[in-house]
């Protein structure tokens, strides 16, 4: 069986591949990625782990901003106990309702 082919690089086999190595010596390299949205309360559907999407409510609006409000202390909290670096990127929606930092 031909699988499909992409164009955007040759396939090489795992085992023909050059060895790779991070800077000293390293073996191994991880990155921890946050998704931080914004939502409008009352605005648009909710997303309901228990059912189809429905009109926002409070207990579905909460559940989405968890990890803004909560989630996220506790990733910073680990990132400083295993002195980890942090590292932050932007996207800024163009709604004017979301405030920027006055940082730029």
């Amino acid at each position: 069986m031909k699988l499909p082919a992409h164009n955007r690089y040759d396939y090489v086999p795992i085992h023909r591949r050059p060895q790779y190595e991070w800077p000293g010596g390293a073996r191994l390299a991880v990155t921890f990625n946050n998704n931080i949205e914004h939502f409008d309360f009352g605005a648009g559907l909710g997303s309901d782990s228990t059912g189809a999407a429905a009109a926002q409510s409070r207990r579905n609006y909460a559940w989405r901003d968890y990890g803004n409000r909560v989630g996220i202390g506790h990733h910073f909290d680990l990132l400083d106990e295993f002195a980890l670096p942090e590292r932050t990127t932007s996207i800024r929606p163009s709604s004017s309702s979301v405030p920027t930092s006055s940082n730029g």
